[in-house]
Order: structure tokens, then C-alpha cells, then sequence
């Protein structure tokens, strides 16, 4: 079970070994689902128990069917020929300017109003904007807290601006309540 997860190589690894895997939503494999090579749940013991308790009760055939279709998966997308074919092909869209129609299908791309899922848990959780812009003025890496959070670094650099500009207008009024 992981609570946030970029990729989880050990997923991928069980996958291309050939074992159906339990994945918590905190990881990005949603499409384990979809490719029928495992189980995608909730954080929480109940739906890891329902989800241990459905890989028992496969027959060994089922799981070896499931395991040939993540390796198949794994083999399809991460094999180095895959992945650098997706590659070159993101390098030609970035080069040709990013046009929105040629945009390959595989790339996420917010517009500047978009948050990422990720930016909006940050964003909503107890970790909010204050709390991040107090632990950036406190010294914390940007880049350090980009990973963590799994806001990009030039957002939290805006949200840092802002809060600064905030305190410093707070400052100025105070100084010009008080008559300074």
C-alpha cells in the first residue's frame, strides 16, 4: 500500500515477472484494471483483505493469465525500443512548437487554469498553501517539496511570490496604521 507513489518500479517489476499485483490508488497504475493483471483498490484494510481474498480464491490458471497479461503490458510499454520511440516522439511535438492536434496521446498537458490531481490534494489536504509557503521561507528545497507534494516546483515558487507579497503588505499596512 503506498498513500502517493510517482511510479513504483517494484510494481512494474512483479508485473514484467509475471505477478498479478495489489496496487493502492496512491500509485499510478490504474490501467492494471483495464490490462487484467491485477487488483487497483482504496487505501485501507477492508478493500486490501476483499482484494487478498479474490486473488485466493483464483485458480492457478487465472493468476498465470493475469501475470501473462501484465508482463505482455510491461513488455509493451517499457521495453527500452517503446520507450524510446514515445520519447523521440515527444522531442518532435516539443520541437515542432507543442501543437495541441499532434499532441501524442500518452502526454498529459494541463493549461495554465488545470491543476494537476496531485496540485489539488496538496492543495486541499493539511498540508495547504500557508503551511507550504512557511516550510519554502523556513528553507525547505523547492525541489524537495515538488517531489513530496507532487506540485511542480514553478508553482510552488508562484505560491512562495504571493506569500511574500502578502506579508509585505501586511507589514506596509501595519507600519501605516501605526503611523510610520
Amino acid at each position: 500500500p503506498t498513500k502517493t507513489e510517482n511510479f513504483g518500479i517494484t510494481i512494474a517489476e512483479a508485473l514484467a515477472a509475471g505477478t498479478p499485483v495489489i496496487v493502492t490508488t496512491g500509485a499510478p497504475w490504474g490501467k492494471i484494471v483495464s490490462h487484467g493483471a491485477g487488483w487497483w483498490i482504496e487505501q485501507g484494510v477492508d478493500p486490501l483483505v476483499a482484494a487478498m481474498r479474490d486473488a485466493m480464491k483464483r485458480t492457478r490458471p487465472q493468476l498465470a493469465e493475469m501475470g501473462e497479461r501484465g508482463r505482455r503490458w510491461m513488455l509493451d510499454e517499457y521495453q527500452w525500443s517503446s520507450v524510446t520511440a514515445r520519447t523521440l516522439a515527444l522531442y518532435d511535438w516539443i520541437i515542432s512548437g507543442m501543437p495541441r492536434g499532434d499532441r501524442p496521446s500518452w502526454v498529459n498537458v494541463l493549461s495554465s487554469e488545470e491543476e494537476s490531481p496531485a496540485a489539488a490534494r496538496a492543495r486541499q489536504s493539511s498540508q495547504n498553501r500557508s503551511a507550504v509557503v512557511l516550510r519554502i521561507l523556513r528553507g525547505e528545497s523547492l525541489e524537495v517539496l515538488s517531489r513530496e507534494l507532487g506540485v511542480p516546483t514553478a508553482k510552488l515558487a508562484e505560491w512562495r511570490d504571493e506569500g511574500l507579497a502578502a506579508m509585505e503588505a501586511r507589514l506596509r499596512a501595519g507600519d501605516t496604521e501605526q503611523g510610520t
